[in-house]
């Protein structure tokens, strides 16, 4: 994400506290967790979920070097969470534009927690603050228009290349000439 737009989830993430959990999903490079973790401390659940494990492996390793291991990633796709069998967070940002049938991310909040993220409506992207009010009442508010790439459906994460077939070298055949096999004979 650029900036300004880090900036104004955090303004609208507020208040952070010490102890608050926190989930970033298509967390990359992890600096966004990074951030949070001033504010909700290292005791704090600070998860970043990222598709690619090159990504998170680097998340990773700079957290560590900034003394930021308590923060963990994973590698995952957000779509593929079972919403009814997880952590609720108090506070979730999303790094990529969800679906329009991705309402039910909605249900990762903690009451009272608030989710920052762009949502797609049609052709155009909205970034919304969704608060859960209760068990099953939520609160959003359209904070503007915005352009993210989108979260990646599961479908459309491509494999990795399968491994290229084994190269089977065929048999050196032994040339022996007579006079070779004669002197072999003889010696």
């Amino acid at each position: 994400s650029a900036p300004h737009i880090y900036a104004k989830a955090l303004e609208s993430l507020l208040p952070l506290s010490p102890g608050m959990s926190f989930l970033n999903v298509g967390s990359g490079t992890g600096y966004f967790n990074s951030v949070v973790s001033e504010l909700i401390g290292p005791l704090a659940t600070n998860h970043g979920v990222e598709l690619w494990p090159e990504t998170v492996a680097h998340a990773r390793q700079r957290c560590c070097a900034l003394n930021k291991g308590s923060i963990e990633f994973t590698v995952g796709n957000i779509y593929q969470l079972d919403v009814h069998f997880t952590t609720r967070y108090d506070r979730i940002y999303l790094g990529a534009c969800a679906n329009s049938r991705s309402k039910y991310l909605y249900r990762l909040l903690e009451v009272d927690g608030v989710l920052i993220g762009p949502f797609q409506m049609g052709h155009a992207q909205q970034l919304r603050k969704v608060t859960r009010i209760s068990e099953t009442q939520f609160h959003v508010e359209v904070l503007g228009a915005v352009q993210f790439a989108c979260l990646v459906e599961p479908d459309a994460v491509p494999l990795p290349p399968p491994p290229p077939p084994p190269v089977i070298e065929p048999e050196e055949e032994e040339v022996v000439h007579e006079e070779d096999e004669e002197r072999t004979a003889v010696a």
